[in-house]
């Protein structure tokens, strides 16, 4: 009697460790999913606006459509005295190599409210960013070049998208959340079965 007690309270022990480790591979695989952690953001600092200069950091996202790379951040200042802003994005590329972009687009208008800036470097695409200083966001729009070639129609999405800069932490919940709905329920099946052998195993001692 007291070696089948002691027998359940290994196997029980067992099946307790088994079950943290389960969930530490769980947590693991997880955050190999999403590696880092993206900073706050989403802020336009527009004390100097009069004066000729405006920043903006955060992170893109794309209404309707899923980024290629959201793990990214990126920092924006503009000169109005020489008529351009200069972008910095560092993002998480294939394979899981940080990349750094740094990249200037022109200033196309700068008003008491209103900062409008354009990219026109891509062969397929054509981007226009805007900061309210009313609302303190920044946004984008991204449309098809009309005499693009082929093979941007054939690769890439032709809507016009709209993009907005906003707080990088939320977007790593999201992904982090997103992740964690797509492996947490095999590590719960994983655990359940674990439990049901070793309740199997338990039953089938004490019956013996």
């Amino acid at each position: 009697m007291l070696k089948r007690v002691a027998l359940t309270l290994v196997w029980l022990v067992i099946g307790l460790f088994d079950t943290v480790a389960m969930f530490l591979v769980g947590a693991l695989i997880i955050g190999s999913q999403v590696p880092v952690r993206i900073a706050i953001g989403g802020m336009v600092v527009d004390g100097a606006w009069d004066q000729g200069y405006v920043s903006t950091e955060g992170t893109w996202t794309i209404e309707g459509a899923q980024q290629a790379f959201p793990l990214q951040f990126t920092v924006i200042r503009c000169f109005k005295q020489y008529g351009h802003c200069t972008s910095s994005q560092a993002e998480i590329t294939h394979g899981g190599t940080l990349d750094l972009f740094v990249e200037q687009f022109e200033i196309t208008k700068w008003d008491k409210t209103t900062l409008a800036f354009v990219n026109n470097s891509p062969v397929c695409m054509d981007y226009v960013y805007t900061i309210d200083r009313s609302t303190r966001r920044t946004f984008g729009t991204r449309k098809p070049k009309k005499d693009a070639p082929e093979h941007c129609k054939q690769m890439l999405d032709q809507r016009d998208l709209k993009l907005t800069l906003v707080n990088g932490f939320t977007v790593w919940q999201q992904l982090h959340a997103d992740a964690s709905a797509r492996i947490m329920p095999f590590v719960w099946c994983t655990i359940a079965l674990w439990w049901a052998i070793m309740f199997y195993g338990i039953v089938r001692m004490w019956r013996s």
